[in-house]
């Protein structure tokens, strides 16, 4: 991995709150007002969150309806992931 790509991964699980979305999202997907009333922020500031952690491809977003709704593809690859940062923090 391009250490361009890879700045851009640890800054993207390097805030609080996209890494308790990440772990919210990866017990059961959830829509972007879901993730804003969790975690008591605006829908913008989720949606903020959310881009990022697209941008890196972390997780995808489907459209159910007329909300967007955030999934993780990569289920086995975040886990571990996810398993790693805690051994750190």
């Amino acid at each position: 991995m391009q250490t361009k790509k890879l700045s851009k991964l640890f800054k993207a699980l390097g805030s609080e709150t996209r890494l308790k979305i990440l772990s919210t999202v990866l017990k059961a997907p959830r829509c972007g007002k879901d993730l804003a009333d969790i975690f008591g922020k605006d829908a913008s500031t989720i949606s903020r969150h959310v881009r990022e952690l697209m941008d890196v491809g972390l997780i995808d977003v489907v459209r159910r309806g007329r909300e967007v709704c955030v999934v993780i593809p990569k289920r086995k690859l975040l886990k571990r992931l996810l398993e790693i940062a805690s051994k750190f923090g």
